[in-house]
């Protein structure tokens, strides 16, 4: 069963952005209570701070992003500071989070199981997790990409380049990689994004009745009803002799599709329809 805790730590190991652990100290000067920790961005909650060997931490304001600690009571000077705590490369907790929200909430669009009930990550199956992972992996990215494409190359005075567009090129080409990956999972596995939903469908065509009448040839038809069962409304003739409104009801006895297409072409008015249903079985038409 999968959880939010679960999923964003996942991220976390596909993006390289791990948790680390730091642990750092110095002397108060009685005068400063905003110190800066070398380590950014900080995990705020996990964050323990003491003074003196006394557990401050409820009493600290911490900057998550830059690092930066404020005391609501200056340090008295020659005082022992220690923070401890986990810092990351990239992303705090609640930007992991908001990735992985977002990726399963577009996964799971317009998606049920099979009592039709929606999909939470607790209902997620576990065939889904990865491929939610690599779709929340696109999007991290995306961020990355959109902070390293405002970096400018460099030339030194000396002729020395730092290329720090590359950066913006190596994400960018990633997030194709990664983009192809969840393509290619969700196309196989039949969900997500990707997933082809065989549904009966109910199709208007507006024909030409010379068409109508050559389209439902009994021989023809009788081919057609191979494994789909065709329904045929009345067709009622519109104001002008030349057009009718044509309603056809499709139901498929079998939901494994394969291909179908029927191309219909009038002379009269340049009309092509391309229908492409499903069947169990591949079914040749002449």
């Amino acid at each position: 069963m999968a959880t939010l805790n679960s999923l964003a730590d996942r991220l976390r190991f596909e993006i390289g952005d791990a948790g680390k652990s730091f642990v750092y100290q110095f002397v108060a000067d009685g005068t400063t209570n905003r110190f800066l920790v070398p380590y950014s961005p900080i995990d705020g909650p996990s964050l323990i701070i003491q003074v003196n060997g006394v557990d401050v931490s409820t009493t600290v304001e911490v900057e998550e992003l830059s690092g930066f600690i404020t005391f609501d009571t200056t340090p008295a000077a020659g005082h022992t500071v220690v923070v401890s705590g986990t810092y990351y490369r990239y992303f705090l907790n609640h930007e992991i989070c908001g990735f992985v929200e977002t990726a399963f909430g577009q996964h799971i669009a317009n998606h049920a199981d099979a009592y039709g009930r929606g999909y939470t990550i607790r209902t997620l199956p576990g065939i889904e997790e990865y491929p939610v992972v690599v779709y929340a992996s696109t999007l991290a990215l995306y961020t990355l990409a959109t902070d390293a494409s405002f970096d400018i190359d460099i030339t030194a005075p000396d002729g020395v380049m730092i290329p720090r567009s590359e950066r913006y090129r190596q994400l960018m080409q990633m997030i194709e990689e990664r983009k192809n990956q969840y393509k290619e999972l969700c196309s196989q596995l039949g969900i997500g994004l990707y997933k082809i939903d065989v549904l009966p469908c109910v199709v208007s065509l507006r024909l030409p009745t010379t068409m109508c009448l050559s389209i439902f040839h009994r021989k023809w038809m009788t081919k057609l009803c191979h494994n789909v069962h065709c329904f045929l409304c009345q067709a009622m003739e519109a104001p002008s002799p030349l057009q009718m409104f044509l309603h056809l009801t499709l139901l498929c006895t079998k939901a494994i599709p394969s291909k179908l297409s029927w191309i219909f072409h009038s002379t009269l008015r340049a009309t092509a329809l391309h229908l492409k249903f499903v069947c169990n079985q591949e079914m040749l038409l002449c």
